[in-house]
């Protein structure tokens, strides 16, 4: 579900949080065999992102883990806590 489509659902404060933990997290983009690339979470392995490019996987990954951290702080939960230290990209 695209982040426009959660605006309709979810208070804005909820989407802002979302968007402050997401941004703690690691994400290790990787070169698929296939072709293009492939993004993973460190700290939440149920995410997964695609895309021809970096910059697209990169997108994509940031994407899915949006709406993964959004929806469990909807519904009461909590996100996994992101590594110490510094959020990256590798």
């Amino acid at each position: 579900m695209p982040t426009e489509d959660l605006t309709k659902v979810l208070k804005a404060e909820v989407l802002r949080k979302a968007k402050k933990v997401a941004a703690g997290y690691t994400v290790i983009i990787e070169a698929n065999q296939k072709g293009g690339f492939v993004g993973t979470v460190a700290e939440f392995p149920t995410i997964l992102g695609r895309g021809k490019t970096r910059e697209a996987c990169l997108q994509d990954t940031q994407e899915a883990l949006k709406v993964a951290t959004a929806s469990m702080l909807y519904l009461g939960g909590s996100p996994p806590k992101p590594r110490p230290g510094q959020a990256r990209t590798e």
